[in-house]
């Protein structure tokens, strides 16, 4: 490994500072930040990603300023010439420290619009639960609850001289930048531990069938994607017209390790022959010659990537984040060197490794291709006083003096229990939403149980008040009514644990 022979190691205001020359005159300057989604807890979900926007009001609206909140990074970044760069840079470091709080229900409800499109990710919830790593797939939850003082207890806490990183793209280090920033401590990583007995395994679900991978972060691992996406393409939508929309991503997660993620659309009366289609294109990469038909052309395309003139600037976050925890700072010649190093005897591994640590969400039962479903009930279920639904479908809700429970018409069994609880949403009208620490979901509904107010209030004083988070009122169509006699509910199994 050499260190990249264009980036000038120095120091600014007590911040490791990573500085590298500017291919057009202009420059380029951010912090990055180790802290991010998956360190939050899901009744402060966001507080992270609203800090980033309150920080960066003071330097809006401006066209090339901006703000990234991932797993385990935030970063600010701001372009322009020297002088811009400085005054923006330093007014997005003091913010840190004197947030705009008069801003908070404002930047709110940006933040809820925004997450109103965000599409839900439930095969983070089974492989991770609600901590952790499994938060990205909620709503930021935090936003209906923060507070003013939590907000500033946390930018005091995570935004920190201590637990960042200065990066600049430009002649020199602007004249001026200030970086006024508290003292603290390093934070380590989020712990990822996975809640799957064993993988492959894979999740009932409707939309596209989906793959989730945890693999190594590694140039291999990257390039085995782009291949996986290549593949899936080429079977899934221009041979047999299965597919729109059929790829993969590789997202870095934490300092080791990075998520595949490859999905498939299709049409309802064309699922069987996707989700063959799907495990399929899986199977030759790893059994057949799949991935040394496409390995070269997805090297040449990586490798222009790696041969840009300013490829060094454009790394700079990623090379920042990887600076400040200590992992190893790779140069373009090392990262090509990797690049040729994969062989088709790699892509085989590497889909071996994806195959045994995958889990996949389907429409169909996915037994015969060697995957085991995921849990779904609890192992041990509970009993106490009943509740039983306003209609047939034979559900039941369970409480006892130190859980709840959903209960399906087999004796089968959602539980979560009052000590092992991520967060609790208390609706206006009456209904919670018990989320349990491994994303297990049980609603206590007064419109779908037989559930009087005095006993659901009686359940919500059983809860950690600093997991219960006060939802705003719905809007009438949203909230459920029990099926008419005549139209039975028809539930898909897994709708009601996650």
């Amino acid at each position: 490994m050499t260190w990249p022979s264009d980036i000038t190691r120095t120091e600014v205001d007590g911040v490791p500072t990573l500085l590298t020359p500017s291919t057009d005159g202009r420059y380029i300057a951010g912090l990055s930040f180790r802290v991010g989604h998956a360190d939050e807890t899901l009744p402060t979900a966001g507080i992270t990603h609203l800090i980033e926007h309150l920080a960066l009001h003071p330097v809006v609206p401006h066209e090339q300023s901006n703000g990234m909140t991932s797993y385990c990074w935030t970063h600010f970044m701001i372009a322009g010439d020297e002088t811009e760069v400085a005054t923006r840079l330093s007014a997005a470091a003091a913010a840190l420290t004197r947030l705009p709080l008069h801003r908070l229900e404002h930047e709110k409800r940006v933040l809820l619009t925004e997450a109103a499109s965000r599409p839900g990710d439930p095969l983070s919830i089974y492989r991770y639960g609600a901590v952790g790593f499994g938060l990205v797939a909620y709503p930021e939850l935090g936003l209906h609850r923060v507070t003013p003082d939590e907000v500033a207890e946390w930018a005091g806490r995570a935004f920190t001289r201590q637990n960042a990183v200065l990066w600049v793209a430009g002649d020199r280090i602007p004249t001026g930048l200030r970086l006024d920033l508290p003292d603290g401590h390093p934070r380590p990583f989020p712990r990822a531990a996975s809640l799957l007995p064993r993988t492959p395994a894979w999740i009932p679900g409707r939309g596209p069938i989906r793959l989730h991978a945890v693999v190594p972060r590694a140039t291999e691992a990257n390039l085995f994607t782009q291949v996986l996406g290549s593949t899936l393409f080429a079977e899934l939508r221009e041979r047999s017209g299965l597919s729109y929309h059929a790829g993969a991503d590789y997202v870095p997660r934490d300092a080791h390790h990075a998520l595949i993620v490859a999905q498939a659309d299709y049409l309802p009366e064309r699922h069987e022959a996707a989700v063959g289609a799907f495990i399929d294109a899986l199977a030759a990469l790893e059994w057949g010659n799949a991935g040394e038909l496409r390995l070269e052309d997805q090297r040449r395309m990586m490798r222009r990537g790696l041969e840009i003139p300013d490829l060094t600037a454009r790394r700079l976050p990623q090379l920042a984040a990887d600076f400040l925890t200590g992992q190893p700072v790779y140069s373009t010649e090392d990262l090509l060197d990797q690049l040729d190093a994969v062989t088709p005897d790699t892509i085989r591994r590497m889909a071996a490794s994806v195959r045994a640590n995958a889990l996949v969400q389907s429409p169909l039962d996915l037994d015969w291709a060697g995957l085991e479903q995921a849990p779904e009930w609890a192992p041990e279920p509970v009993t106490g006083w009943r509740h039983a639904a306003f209609d047939d479908s034979g559900l039941t809700i369970v409480r006892t003096p130190h859980a709840v429970a959903l209960e399906w018409p087999h004796g089968r069994q959602a539980v979560v229990r009052f000590d092992a609880t991520a967060a609790v949403k208390s609706y206006p009208d009456g209904a919670l939403g018990v989320i349990g620490l491994d994303g297990t979901h049980v609603p206590l509904e007064p419109t779908l149980f037989d559930l009087p107010a005095s006993v659901i209030a009686g359940l919500e004083r059983q809860f950690a008040p600093a997991t219960i988070v006060h939802m705003p009122p719905r809007d009438p169509g949203d909230i459920p009514r029990p099926a008419a006699p005549a139209e039975p509910a028809k539930r898909k199994r897994g709708f009601w644990r996650r």
